[in-house]
């Protein structure tokens, strides 16, 4: 146990945390809370390796629900996502895509246009990879969130409640979920632009679901 962090090792938090992120030196926390460390801070918050909340990272209000992922872009815009928010710090977003500024202000340049959470995100090139559960899709996003229709979307049989996509070295896609074939096995490969590679077919899960992956080196 570190005791240099928060009160003798441990930071009191009003509720629950889902996510954390590294950022800038410092850790964003996600979840349902009205505090940590004592802090009123709602549902988002920054804090230092020590424990000290940031208090230049504020979140007002916070969301009508709970933070359950937090996807950090390259130039440090933050993405809210694996849950359904309707709304943050008093915006209403009926429940599309919502994205901060690096200062957890709400983004007003960003507006998806492609409703329901995203549950994993990839960035690639100044645009954005989501996998979409509830449209059972994985699309692309330009940087203002409107849909890249450069990009074939990838569709899938049914609902998938952990549908994530990864990328490649290769800038090839990986994408868990069922695509209702006989080979596809949970896991399939695309190409960058979206196409399905038919030649990957690996025997994984063949029952049951893939929910997560590292990726190491080129393999």
């Amino acid at each position: 146990l570190d005791t240099s962090f928060g009160e003798n090792g441990a930071l009191a938090v009003d509720g629950s945390v889902y996510d954390m992120k590294v950022a800038a030196g410092k850790i964003i926390v996600g979840g349902s809370f009205g505090s940590i460390g004592g802090n009123a801070i709602n549902d988002v918050a920054r804090i230092s390796f020590s424990g000290a909340l940031d208090e230049s990272f504020y979140s007002g209000d916070g969301t009508n629900a709970t933070v359950r992922g937090l996807f950090i872009q390259p130039d440090g815009k933050i993405i809210l996502g694996n849950e359904y928010i309707d709304s943050y710090d008093g915006y209403y977003y009926g429940g599309s895509i919502v994205r901060l500024n690096s200062d957890a202000t709400v983004d007003l340049g960003f507006e998806a246009d492609s409703f329901g959470y995203g549950s994993s995100f990839e960035f690639v090139d100044g645009k954005i990879l989501v996998s979409m559960p509830w449209w059972t899709r994985i699309a692309r996003l330009n940087g203002d969130g409107s849909t890249d229709w450069s990009f074939d979307p990838i569709l899938f049989s049914g609902y998938e409640n952990n549908l994530n996509v990864w990328r490649l070295n290769n800038g090839q896609l990986l994408a868990n979920g069922y695509f209702g074939e006989d080979d596809d096995y949970g896991l399939n490969k695309f190409a960058a632009h979206g196409t399905r590679i038919p030649s990957f077919h690996p025997a994984l899960s063949e029952q049951g679901l893939i929910t997560s992956m590292l990726i190491v080196g080129n393999k």
